[in-house]
């Protein structure tokens, strides 16, 4: 080995030493302390690592100005399906017809007494259910049938009035016509009714049985009697001294569209005749008041307003008219185009 030479081993045992005394030298105060060499390695690291980005989301401001952002696709939000507030349909009630009339067919040896008491009914009610004004009247062949009046429903025969019906179940005349007045003012009269026509029967009155019918003084002017005063229509005839086919004619539109009877005011003729209101029809196609004298059947002199004042030309839409003893059989004024 030459001299002065160090050899290797002794440089690395040299340079290992120093090492030493370096690490042992910064083992001061912590403040005054030069980073270690660990310390130093692990601030490389950190600072060489990928760095973490935070992102914040600005908060909007009322003075930020909008920024055009490219729209991306939203994922749909997954919710439990809401039931739907449809109404459900209200159930309309539907009105109960009237029972069927009861009929029976008579057999052999059937007496009209038998058939009677079998049903628990009186021959009188039978006999004027079946037509006849008595037991006598009320002809007996087998294969025939009889109505059975039970006095729910009635189907009119042949030889019925609205007098015997009532009669046979027990209730009064006005009872049993304000209980199928829409039906019966449809008719325009109460003296014949048709063969087949139903009659409701009611159960209970509606009408007083006791009521003043005591005819009024005589009067000219068309009157508005007040609804629900009691007066049934045979009682309203005697009092006012005009005939049912009168006030029925008179109030038709009022007692079909008004049902149930009372509901609305009636108009009172002074007299037998009819009321007329003129329409625009009727200025259209220039109706005077000869045309309507000519279909009621009466002088052109009989026709005043509702008030008994004379009228004169030209009429004008919404006058209204008293036609004295009109003829009632030919019903309203209907236009006729001449030939």
């Amino acid at each position: 080995m030459n001299e002065g030479v160090v050899p290797l081993r002794n440089l690395v045992f040299l340079g290992g030493m120093l090492l030493v005394l370096a690490i042992a030298a910064g083992c001061g105060s912590d403040e005054d302390a030069t980073p270690s060499i660990t310390e130093a390695a692990t601030a490389v690291v950190v600072t060489i690592s990928t760095p973490v980005e935070l992102v914040v989301t600005p908060q909007p401001t009322a003075s930020s100005t909008p920024v055009d952002i490219e729209p991306t696709a939203v994922q749909p939000t997954v919710t439990s399906p809401v039931p739907s507030r449809t109404p459900q349909p209200t159930a309309t009630p539907t009105p109960t017809p009237p029972p069927a009339p009861i009929t029976y067919t008579i057999e052999s040896g059937d007496t009209l007494l038998g058939i009677a008491d079998n049903f628990g009914i009186t021959i009188e009610a039978l006999a004027f259910a079946n037509g006849a004004a008595s037991p006598a009247e009320l002809s007996i062949i087998v294969g025939q049938e009889l109505q059975i009046p039970l006095c729910e429903v009635h189907q009119v025969v042949a030889g019925n009035t609205l007098a015997g019906i009532a009669l046979s179940c027990g209730i009064s005349l006005d009872n049993l016509v304000s209980a199928n007045i829409s039906e019966l003012a449809q008719l325009g009269s109460l003296n014949a009714i048709p063969v087949g026509f139903i009659l409701f029967i009611p159960p209970e009155s509606t009408i007083p049985d006791e009521l003043d019918c005591d005819p009024l003084p005589a009067r000219e002017q068309v009157i508005e009697y007040p609804p629900g005063a009691g007066e049934g229509i045979f009682c309203l005839s005697q009092k006012y001294d005009v005939s049912t086919t009168t006030l029925l004619r008179a109030n038709t539109d009022r007692l079909v569209d008004n049902d149930p009877y009372g509901a609305v005011p009636l108009l009172i003729p002074p007299f037998n005749g009819a009321l007329y209101i003129i329409s625009a029809e009727d200025i259209e196609n220039e109706i005077g008041l000869d045309d309507l004298a000519t279909w009621y059947e009466v002088e052109v002199e009989s026709i005043t307003d509702w008030n008994g004042n004379g009228v004169e030309e030209p009429l004008i839409v919404g006058q209204q008219l008293l036609i004295a003893g009109a003829n009632l059989d030919t019903g309203p004024f209907r236009f006729q185009q001449p030939e």
